[in-house]
């Protein structure tokens, strides 16, 4: 009986993660918008999106798909949750560097991601001996409008907001991220947004990129979106969520602890029965 309730609770964390995964799916109109092309706009490009190619040893820069802060969790599942259907090898590790993060690894995804950037050697290698490339998103990969406007969603998802001072004005901000933030000014202009402005403030460390403009109504569109994203993923609860002392696998905390009863519950209510 004990072994059969088992497979049973590891049944029920699969049919959540699943379920999870496919309320994730419901709020991204995949036939609106390009998922890959959305990824891209979230990633952070400060001093470049930074890789390495070759494996000596182990190596976080090696096939990672994004590196994020703790308080980010709810971002990373959701982000997993979009991607783990297409590619099945995707991970979530905790690091407990100086300053712990989670990041996102997937070899099949982290191929898909280097078609959109253009890479150059930086001096630097790793501990292990690596060289780290430095990563430049491509404008001539993002050609469709289906393309750039996913691209728009995710960054303004991750780096947009409203003005502070203008009402009907809104604005991108990155530090030292002067590639993206140009390109992200080039596709506001080609989806006809106005009164489009490019500051770099260089007077403090590190550059503040701002990119302000008044939204066209496709525009709009993916700002309302992007809000809407941005609140579901808010109320995504982690507080279930524990990671393995490794920080390799993350679990959840609450079922293994349920008993076969109240498991049993949980199991009929979630199928519906």
């Amino acid at each position: 009986m004990t072994h059969i309730m088992k497979q049973i609770n590891s049944c029920l964390l699969f049919v959540l993660f699943s379920f999870f995964s496919l309320l994730a799916k419901a709020q991204f109109d995949v036939e609106k918008y390009d998922k890959e092309c959305f990824l891209v706009g979230t990633l952070d490009e400060y001093m470049g999106y930074d890789r390495t190619f070759e494996v000596k040893g182990e190596d976080a820069f090696y096939q990672r798909v994004e590196k994020y802060r703790l308080n980010q969790l709810s971002t990373v599942l959701f982000l997993s949750s979009l991607f783990d259907s297409d590619y099945q090898d995707i991970s979530i590790v905790k690091t407990e560097n100086i300053v712990p993060e989670i990041a996102i690894y997937s070899p099949g995804l982290s191929a898909e991601v280097d078609k959109y950037y253009n890479y150059e050697p930086k001096v630097a290698c790793t501990a292990q001996g690596n060289r780290v490339y430095s990563g430049k998103v491509s404008g001539e990969k993002i050609e469709t409008e289906k393309q750039k406007l996913s691209f728009l969603l995710g960054a303004y998802l991750c780096y947009g907001k409203a003005s502070d001072n203008e009402i009907g004005k809104y604005r991108f901000f990155m530090t030292n991220a002067q590639n993206k933030s140009k390109l992200i000014a080039d596709l506001l202009l080609k989806l006809g947004c106005r009164h489009i402005e490019y500051l770099v403030r260089s007077d403090y460390i590190p550059n503040g990129h701002y990119v302000m403009f008044t939204p066209s109504a496709k525009m709009q569109t993916v700002i309302d979106e992007a809000e809407c994203l941005r609140e579901y993923i808010s109320k995504i609860d982690t507080g279930n969520v524990e990671f393995t002392a490794d920080g390799k696998k993350f679990i959840l905390k609450e079922f293994p602890k349920l008993d076969d009863e109240e498991l049993n519950k949980r199991i009929w209510k979630m199928l519906g029965k």
